[in-house]
């Protein structure tokens, strides 16, 4: 039974992967679009509930040990379960506990029913309609829907393990017929989400495996009645978040079917009027499939497992049922439970590069899955046992914070992508870095004048802070075209600007192909020193900048790339900085003014701000006293006091700056009245 089944478990899976990659599921294979493929039989009513009973669960545990054949329907390992669930006493099934018994499809589905009920503590809300079809039909629409799968589709499909390096340039999921020839003979039986049906395959089952499928299937029909919002995700496709939600629906059904089987030890239910299943694994064995790939099929049901297991630990299936409302993002957070809910993935923007040559064929993020099974696929990471089963977790990959692909074609039909890659901190950035390029190297792939070379294609590999860029093209100048070198060029400051200190002025630049924070620098010598003025801001064009250093008729500016110092660039010319100025307008020499009366005093000034003083000399300009502090408005009323003299003068001085000032060209009369 596991080997059957596990093979049986893994193409389905292996079809979810390969036709809703990049968004196809949902359009071109409905009923694999949102669905576990497994489960049976007719229609059978259920008890009603209320929904707001959906949400709650026991919180009260009783520990529960796993049999010896936990996994088996992947035929994985034993899983280790030391997640306490409760559930109520399960009914008990009429004759000897030491013998068979017979009972039909009917009696099998609501027996089974009302046994996942209890152990998974959800009753169904509506009844479950359950459809048989023969192997012909099935095989004949499963060709049509293949069939009707757009070129573009198959595209997607073959760059995405491209860029994972899981298919070789120029092969193609579409060659052949392989999935047509394998899946026509290997599915039993789906749970289709879309209409909430289960359907039977009639001439392919086993007496043995049959209520272990309905286990797991009839876990996707009661948790899509409670929480069907939930199984709208699945109406895109098998994305990295899909990849994550799948998780949650498959993890869940595989605890039901384990419970279910160990509970069931006694004896088992039999159908005795279907045949056995027996078809060998030549198709999938002869496809030698890379062994990455597979990980995409395994990855729910494990990974899956062990994220139930996590949850169930902090409150039992109320936990699992508020994930529901709300599930993973990422397959980061099924990895690394801990990071649930908390800790979404860093939204990863790339720059559109689409021109009269290429055009976007699609987008996609990957995710630390994709990640891992790209180093697994290439023997630089493995699967980690975790309580009895497997993790998915490695340095290489646990440090991915967000990603995001893009998969250009051109108009000759050629197939390029940009795929920008964030790690959580720099150490995890350097360190996939390394091992990327040296997965690289694995493949046979050499480096020569910034690119490497792999088979007919060429990459570019850098990095820019916490990311990396890898852009693959079919020549160097399909590169440069999808990703040009990054440049950087300074708009202003340019040449010839008079910039006062004191002042905040726009320093502006562009870039191109530039991601993360620049420095900006100041020379006040025609650019032969400079000084960091601003060591880091955003790469976003713009920067304030309040004019400051000594004068200099000489001065520049240059912009730098923080993560790459050879990427800058400086003023053309030569620009000034110079001093604000005051000019002092009224008194300035020959005035009389009569002491008593009121009088104003003026100023013009240039470049500066804030406060100024206004201070008097009453001996040619030899000593001053302060008589008026004033807003830098230009005009300020005086009331002229004595004693009479012939020699005042008014100085205007910056509060912020002292060396800016003006005096009155000459002295005027202060006189009794």
């Amino acid at each position: 039974m596991g080997v059957r089944k596990a093979v049986l478990l893994r193409v389905l899976a292996l079809l979810l992967l390969l036709l809703g990659m990049m968004g196809l599921a949902a359009a071109a294979y409905p009923q694999f679009g949102g669905q576990c493929i497994l489960g049976t039989t007719p229609v059978y009513p259920y008890k009603q509930v209320s929904a707001d009973s959906a949400v709650g669960g026991s919180t009260e545990y009783a520990s529960l040990t796993a049999s010896s054949n936990t996994f088996i329907s992947l035929g994985y390992p034993t899983h280790d379960y030391d997640t306490v669930l409760k559930y109520s006493a399960l009914p008990s099934l009429p004759g000897d506990a030491n013998s068979d018994i017979q009972v039909s499809i009917q009696q099998l589905v609501e027996q089974v029913s009302d046994k996942v009920e209890q152990i998974r503590q959800l009753n169904f809300l509506e009844e479950v309609p359950v459809q048989t079809i023969s192997r012909q039909q099935y095989s004949q629409n499963l060709r049509q829907e293949l069939a009707a799968i757009p070129q573009s589709s198959w595209e997607l499909n073959d760059v995405t393990l491209n860029a994972l390096h899981l298919l070789s340039e120029g092969t193609s999921l579409n060659d052949n017929d392989i999935l047509g020839s394998i899946y026509e003979s290997l599915v039993l039986a789906y749970y289709d989400a879309s209409d909430g049906t289960i359907t039977y395959i009639e001439d392919e089952a086993t007496e043995s495996d049959l209520e272990s499928i309905l286990a797991h299937e009839l876990t996707h029909a009661v948790t899509d009645q409670n929480f069907p919002s939930a199984y709208k995700f699945l109406s895109t496709s098998l994305t990295d978040v899909n990849s994550a939600v799948r998780s949650l629906f498959e993890g869940d059904a595989q605890t039901v079917e384990d419970l279910y089987d160990h509970s069931n030890r006694t004896h088992s239910l039999l159908l005795p009027s279907l045949p056995s299943l027996s078809f060998s694994t030549e198709l999938l064995q002869q496809e030698d499939n890379p062994k990455g790939l597979a990980l995409f099929d395994s990855f729910p049901y494990e990974e899956g497992v062990n994220f139930i297991s996590s949850l169930s630990k902090k409150n039992g299936w109320s936990a699992v049922n508020q994930a529901y409302l709300n599930p993973p993002e990422s397959t980061e957070q099924v990895i690394h439970p801990e990071k649930y809910p908390r800790e979404g993935p860093i939204e990863v923007t790339v720059p559109n590069r689409a021109s009269d040559e290429w055009h976007i064929l699609g987008e996609n993020r990957l995710g630390e899955l994709g990640l891992f099974a790209m180093f697994y696929n290439q023997d630089m990471a493995d699967l980690a046992p975790l309580r009895g089963g497997r993790t998915y977790s490695s340095p290489l990959s646990s440090g991915w914070g967000g990603d995001e692909l893009v998969v250009y074609k051109s108009t000759n039909g050629q197939f390029g992508y940009i795929w920008v890659v964030e790690m959580d901190t720099l150490k995890d950035t350097r360190e996939f870095l390394a091992a990327y390029e040296k997965l690289l190297g694995h493949l046979g792939a050499r480096q020569e004048e910034g690119l490497w070379q792999l088979g007919e294609d060429f990459l570019k590999v850098q990095r820019s802070g916490e990311r990396v860029i890898i852009v693959r093209a079919p020549s160097p100048q399909a590169v440069a075209q999808l990703w040009p070198s990054p440049s950087i060029t300074v708009v202003s400051p340019n040449g010839g600007e008079n910039w006062r200190t004191g002042t905040t002025q726009s320093i502006t630049w562009t870039s191109d192909g530039l991601s993360g924070q620049v420095r900006i620098d100041l020379s006040q010598d025609g650019g032969t020193t400079w000084k960091t003025i601003i060591p880091s801001t955003p790469n976003d064009g713009n920067q304030p900048w309040r004019v400051t250093g000594k004068v200099s008729t000489e001065a520049r500016i240059r912009m730098v790339s923080a993560t790459d110092r050879a990427v800058l660039d400086a003023s053309d010319a030569n620009l000034s900085i110079e001093l604000p100025t005051i000019t002092v307008v009224s008194p300035n020499g020959g005035d009389n003014w009569e002491i008593g009366t009121t009088q104003n005093i003026t100023w013009t000034s240039d470049g500066l701000s804030g406060k100024v003083k206004i201070e008097l000399s009453r001996d040619g300009g030899t000593t001053w006293r302060t008589i008026i502090s004033s807003l830098n408005d230009g005009n300020q009323a005086w009331k002229a006091t004595g004693p009479a003299i012939t020699q005042a003068r008014i100085r205007v001085v910056s509060v912020a700056d002292g060396a800016v000032f003006d005096v009155s060209d000459a002295n005027f009369t202060i006189a009794r009245p």
